[in-house]
C-alpha cells in the first residue's frame, strides 16, 4: 500500500489478521479469521508548579510511561496538545446511548492556543483542542466536530471550521469557511500533521483543529475572538431530518496574540515525552487559569487532563 495519496502522507492503522482453529474430537474442525488493530498506549500526565508571587510564568512538567516505537513510516512518539481551558461539559444524559455514535460528540473539554506569540499573527495558527465522552471510530464516519468563529465581537460566527475528509486522501481535515461569503479560505490536517505523523486519529476521543489567524482576517491590532464548539452525528437530526448538534458550548473568549495561558507553541503538537518541561506563561497573573492537556496517545479514558496554573493544583486524566 502506498504511503502517499496525492502527494500527502496517508493516515494509517496497524492490523493484524489470522485464524484460529477450534479442534474436537467428536466434530468437525472449526477455523475462524481473526482481525485486530492493535496500538500502543502511553500513560502519561502533566503537573505545574504554583506561580511564584510577582512572576507570570511557570514550568509543565510530563510523567509517567510514554512511547517511542519504531522507525521511519511506522514510527510512533507520543504527542500532547496544550491549551488555555475554554469550557468543560459534563456528559449527558442516558438518552444519548441510544443514538448512533452521539456520545461520542458529546463534549468534555475544549481550549484553544495560538502560535502567534512566537510566530506572529500573519503567519500564526489557532488550534481548537477537543475531547468527548466516549471514543467515535473515524471522525469522518458519520460524525463532525464544528469550530464557529466570532471575529468582530457581535455575537455571530463569521467563519466555521469542521472536521472533513476528501476522497482522494484517507486523512482527517479541518476545513474552514467564510460565512459571509461561503468561500473556503484554509484547509489543514486534523491535529496539524500529515499522515506520517502517528496523532492517534483512529479510535480516539481528542482531536485539534488548527486554523490559520490570516485566513480569519486577524492581526494585532484585531486578536480577540470568540469561538464554540459543536459536536454532530448524522443521526442525531430534528423532524425535518437536519443533523442538530449531540452538544454545544457557549461562546469563549480567547485572545490570538496574547493568550491567557500560553506554552509558547510554534504548532499544533508537543513530544509527551517523560521528563519533558514545557514553559507557561499567564498574561494576568492574577485571573484564575486553567490549562487542558490532550494526552492524544494515552489510553480510553485517560486523555484529558485539566491543570490550574495559577495555584499549581493538579488534576488526574479525565476518564471518558
Amino acid at each position: 500500500m502506498d504511503t502517499t495519496q496525492s502527494g500527502l502522507s496517508r493516515a494509517w492503522l496497524a492490523d493484524a489478521t489470522g485464524r484460529v482453529e477450534l479442534t474436537s474430537g467428536d466434530a468437525p474442525t472449526l477455523r475462524i479469521p481473526v482481525q485486530a488493530a492493535p496500538k500502543l498506549a502511553a500513560d502519561m500526565s502533566g503537573s505545574a508548579k504554583k506561580l511564584k508571587k510577582g512572576s507570570d510564568t511557570t514550568m509543565l512538567s510530563l510523567k509517567g510511561k510514554d512511547i517511542t516505537a519504531g522507525q521511519g513510516a511506522t514510527e510512533v512518539t507520543s504527542l500532547l496538545g496544550a491549551f488555555e481551558l475554554g469550557a468543560s461539559s459534563e456528559r449527558g444524559d442516558a438518552s444519548l446511548d441510544s443514538i448512533p455514535a452521539a456520545r461520542s460528540m458529546d463534549l468534555q473539554y475544549v481550549g484553544a492556543s495560538s502560535t502567534a506569540p512566537r510566530t506572529g499573527m500573519a503567519d500564526g495558527q489557532l488550534n481548537i483542542g477537543i475531547s468527548t465522552w466516549d471514543n467515535w471510530a473515524h471522525l469522518a464516519g458519520g460524525t463532525e466536530l464544528d469550530v464557529e468563529i466570532d471575529t468582530n465581537g457581535d455575537g455571530e460566527a463569521d467563519f466555521v471550521t469542521f472536521t472533513a475528509a476528501m476522497d482522494e486522501v484517507d486523512l482527517d481535515l479541518a476545513a474552514t469557511f467564510d460565512l459571509a461569503t461561503g468561500e473556503q479560505v484554509d484547509l489543514r490536517p486534523v491535529n496539524g500533521v500529515l499522515g506520517d505523523v502517528d496523532t492517534n486519529t483512529f479510535d480516539t476521543n481528542t482531536a485539534i483543529l488548527p486554523v490559520s489567524l490570516s485566513a480569519l482576517g486577524l492581526s494585532e491590532d484585531a486578536a480577540q475572538i470568540s469561538y464554540r464548539v459543536l459536536g454532530y452525528t448524522w443521526y442525531n437530526t430534528d423532524e425535518a431530518g437536519s443533523m442538530v448538534p449531540v452538544d454545544q458550548t457557549g461562546w469563549i473568549d480567547f485572545n490570538a496574540a496574547t493568550p491567557q495561558v500560553d506554552f509558547g507553541a510554534e504548532g499544533s503538537l508537543f513530544t509527551d515525552l517523560k521528563g519533558n518541561k514545557i514553559p507557561v506563561t499567564v498574561a494576568d497573573s492574577t485571573k484564575a487559569s486553567k490549562a487542558l492537556l490532550l494526552h492524544l496517545h494515552n489510553a480510553s479514558g485517560d486523555r484529558a487532563q485539566v491543570l490550574d496554573i495559577v495555584s499549581g493544583k493538579t488534576g488526574k486524566p479525565k476518564g471518558n
